[in-house]
């Protein structure tokens, strides 16, 4: 009887974690290019229409919400497939900008820790003010699937 009381306490302890522990969503991932300890990579659920250009599916984005997400081994094969951009601007035209890496993709996420729902300085991408808030937790891209949308 002691047992199950353990294994009572022990379920209803882990149930009580408010963030789902695995997340498959779609939505547009944002990589920052620096690599180190202050990148804020993050990823913004939303509608993926597979019919128009990654710049204008950006653009009809109206959340302002986004998860802050860590790529964890696919962060340099992510990067390679992706596409650039500055704050202003969709497609980088000069090298001195700080550019971030835009993809569309359809992403499994596993709850890594607790953060708590954070309103952050606007993020603009793309020419596009987007995220000023991001949901509490932060979660470890475990599967990634690119979707590759018309130029």
């Amino acid at each position: 009887m002691k047992k199950v009381g353990w294994l009572i306490l022990f379920a209803a302890a882990n149930s009580c974690n408010r963030y789902p522990r695995i997340i498959n969503e779609r939505g547009i991932l944002v990589l920052d290019q620096s690599r180190n300890c202050t990148s804020s990579d993050y990823f913004i659920p939303c509608e993926i229409n597979d019919t128009i250009p990654l710049g204008k599916t950006v653009s009809q984005i109206d959340a302002h919400i986004a998860r802050s997400v860590n790529p964890n081994q696919f962060q340099f094969a992510i990067m390679r497939t992706s596409w650039e951009s500055a704050a202003d601007s969709f497609y980088v035209k000069r090298k001195d900008f700080r550019k971030q890496y835009i993809s569309a993709a359809e992403l499994t996420l596993e709850w890594d820790y607790d953060t708590p729902e954070a309103t952050i300085d606007s993020i603009r991408i793309a020419g596009s003010i987007l995220i000023n808030r991001l949901y509490p937790g932060r979660y470890r891209i475990t599967s990634i699937k690119q979707i590759i949308l018309p130029e």
